[in-house]
C-alpha cells in the first residue's frame, strides 16, 4: 500500500533559516474570501535545526484584509503536530549519538522576537505532520511572495498566487540536487 502522505503536492520549502524568521502561508480559512476572526499557523525558526508552530489570529472586516496578526495561546490546541522521528537515510557507517528513537516533547516554551510563547516543537530533518485538531477541518495553503532578506518579517501573501485546500501538511527534508528522467514511449 502506498504511503498516503507521499501522494500530495509539493508546496515548497519552509523558507526560514535564521532565528525568528516565519513561514505564515497556512491558514484555517480561505484568505481571500473570509471575514471575521481568521487563523493561521506560523512556523518560526527558534534556532538552527528547530522550528516551532504557533497559531496566530487577526480580525478581517473585509475579505483579504485582516488586521494585525497576534499569537493566540488559547488556539494552540486547534492544531496537532505529530513527529514521526528522524528522516531515514543510509549512512556509510553507524553514526555516534544518533537521536533516532528518542522522543521529543510535543510542545515547549520559546522566545519569539523577545516574547515567551508556547508552541508545537518541529525539529528539522524529522518527518513531522501538522493538521487541524478537529477531524475533517481543512488547512488552506496560500502562496506568499519570495523572501528577500533575513529579517523576521514574513513575506506578504501573493495576490493571484496558488491556493490549495489540504488535509495536512507534512514537513520533511529533501535533497536539493537531483535529476529526474522521463521514460520514452
Amino acid at each position: 500500500m502506498a504511503n498516503p502522505v507521499r501522494r500530495g503536492i509539493l508546496i515548497g520549502s519552509s523558507g526560514m533559516l535564521f532565528v525568528d524568521q516565519m513561514a505564515v502561508d497556512i491558514y484555517f480559512q480561505d484568505y481571500w474570501h473570509s471575514v471575521g476572526l481568521m487563523h493561521r499557523v506560523a512556523v518560526v525558526c527558534v534556532g538552527w535545526g528547530m522550528s516551532v508552530a504557533v497559531v496566530q489570529t487577526a480580525m478581517a472586516h473585509q475579505p483579504g484584509l485582516p488586521g494585525a496578526w497576534t499569537i493566540s495561546h488559547a488556539r494552540l490546541h486547534n492544531v496537532v503536530v505529530q513527529n514521526f522521528s528522524i528522516q531515514p537515510f543510509q549512512p556509510p557507517a553507524p553514526l555516534p549519538h544518533n537521536p533516532h528513537g528518542q522522543p521529543f516533547p510535543t510542545t515547549g516554551f520559546f522566545l519569539l522576537n523577545g516574547q515567551p510563547v508556547q508552541g508545537h516543537i518541529m525539529p528539522w530533518h524529522y518527518r513531522v505532520e501538522l493538521r487541524r485538531a478537529q477531524a475533517n477541518q481543512p488547512l488552506h495553503y496560500h502562496q506568499h511572495q519570495p523572501r528577500k532578506d533575513h529579517t523576521s518579517l514574513p513575506p506578504p501573501i501573493k495576490p493571484g498566487g496558488s491556493h490549495q485546500v489540504l488535509r495536512l501538511i507534512s514537513y520533511s527534508t529533501q535533497i536539493q540536487n537531483f535529476r529526474r528522467g522521463v521514460l520514452a514511449g
